[in-house]
Parts: structure tokens; C-alpha cells; sequence
């Protein structure tokens, strides 16, 4: 009977632990209540226009728990289908990402390192409004981008660029040198003796092919062998600050 009542405490005690549903929660008082207002009312107005759940949710803790599975958990218990969640938790001052299905394919792994880039800075300063403010703008860009057929990409970075090109155009200077070079040479160093010999001063009289020896190799054909599988679209990033 105690074991019954042991595990029943420490299971109400998890559901504590995560908070009820919705485009904003702050569990662990992160804001002001005029900026749970604003953040609650942009949100929800990203969230019906894209026709998929943004979401903030903050908690205290994540009791001890992986803050990636944490979220994932979450996501799945409160609010499900298509949608992106940025989950903090304050006393590990923990962050996960979890993005799935059209969110997933719009918020993608390039867009993610993108976020992560932009609000890191800012949570590391406290400042959650703006950090979740910024996260909510990111996010509408990015699924607007998507829909669009434009989704998003990590820009190639322009120094790379310019030593790729500046490699390009060396390899060609050096071909088109070599070659031009190569076109200087009148006199040539021939592969056989026929090209030293004068046309009809040598005759053959006799001409004979003997067979010496063969040697044949088999191979085995390899055969095909490949798998495949796949699953529920999902990903995401989590990291502390």
C-alpha cells in the first residue's frame, strides 16, 4: 500500500510540473503582466494566421528531467499537430526548441541554428521578452518563407566565397598557362621507334602472333542491399544560457 502511495505522489507530482496549454505560458513568472499580454496576443495572432500552434511555455523546473524531453513531451501532451514550442526553464536556465510536422518543414534546422543565434545572446542578459519577442517575429518569418516556397537556408558566407573564387581562377590561369606552354614545343619526344624511321626503308618479311598464356578473373556481382524507414517529422535544439 505504501509503494501505491509513493508512486501515486511522485506521478502527481510530475503532472505538476507541466503547466496547462496555450500560445503563451509562464509558469515561472519570466514576465510582466503587460508583456504576457503583448507576447500572449502576438503569438496567438502568428499562430492563426500560419494556421500552426508558436509557442512559449516557461517553468520552474524541469525536476531534474532532460529539457529536450522535457519539451518533446510537452508538445505532445498540450499541443500536438503542426507547430513550433521554445521551452525555458529557470532554475537549470535550460532552452529547447521542438518544431514538428509543416512546423518542422518551416522552422528547419537551418532556421533553428538561426533562432538559437538570435535569442541566446539575449536570454544569457535575462531580457525574455525581447528574446521571446524576437523568437515569435524569427518564426513568422521563417513560416512565411516556407509558404512562400522560399524556405529558409543558411547564407554561404561571403569570405568563403571570395576564396573559392580567387581558387577558381587560379586552378584556370595555371591550365590555361600550361597549355599555352605546351604549344611552344616544335620538337617532341615520340612513344615508339616508328616515328624515327624513314616511310619504306624497312621491310618485313616475315610476320608471325604466337599465343602465350591467358589469365582469366571472375568477380562476384555484389548484390543490392538497402533499407529505408522513416517516421513523424520533428527536430529541434536545446542548450542552456
Amino acid at each position: 500500500m505504501k509503494r501505491v502511495v509513493c508512486f501515486l505522489t511522485v506521478l502527481l507530482l510530475s503532472l505538476a510540473l507541466i503547466p496547462a496549454a496555450g500560445a503563451l505560458t509562464d509558469q515561472a513568472g519570466l514576465l510582466s503582466e503587460g508583456e504576457q499580454q503583448a507576447l500572449n496576443t502576438a503569438l496567438s495572432a502568428i499562430s492563426r494566421e500560419h494556421g500552426m500552434e508558436v509557442a512559449v511555455v516557461t517553468v520552474k523546473t524541469t525536476g531534474g528531467r532532460d529539457v529536450w524531453y522535457y519539451a518533446n513531451d510537452y508538445y505532445d501532451e498540450h499541443i500536438g499537430g503542426n507547430g513550433v514550442l521554445l521551452l525555458i526553464s529557470e532554475y537549470e536556465r535550460e532552452w529547447a526548441l521542438v518544431a514538428v510536422g509543416t512546423g518542422y518543414r518551416a522552422v528547419n534546422d537551418d532556421a533553428q541554428f538561426y533562432i538559437e543565434e538570435s535569442i541566446l545572446p539575449l536570454l544569457k542578459q535575462d531580457r525574455f521578452y525581447d528574446a521571446f519577442a524576437l523568437y515569435g517575429e524569427l518564426c513568422a518569418e521563417m513560416i512565411a518563407r516556407y509558404e512562400a516556397g522560399d524556405p529558409y537556408e543558411t547564407p554561404f558566407p561571403l569570405g568563403l566565397a571570395i576564396l573559392i573564387s580567387l581558387g577558381i581562377g587560379l586552378v584556370t590561369g595555371l591550365i590555361t598557362v600550361t597549355v599555352m606552354k605546351g604549344k611552344l614545343k616544335t620538337v617532341r619526344r615520340q612513344p615508339g621507334a616508328e616515328a624515327y624511321t624513314k616511310a619504306g626503308s624497312m621491310k618485313l618479311t616475315v610476320q608471325q602472333d604466337q599465343f602465350l598464356y591467358s589469365n582469366v578473373s571472375r568477380t562476384p556481382r555484389p548484390k543490392s542491399n538497402s533499407s529505408g524507414g522513416g517516421g513523424g517529422s520533428r527536430g529541434g535544439r536545446s542548450g542552456s544560457f
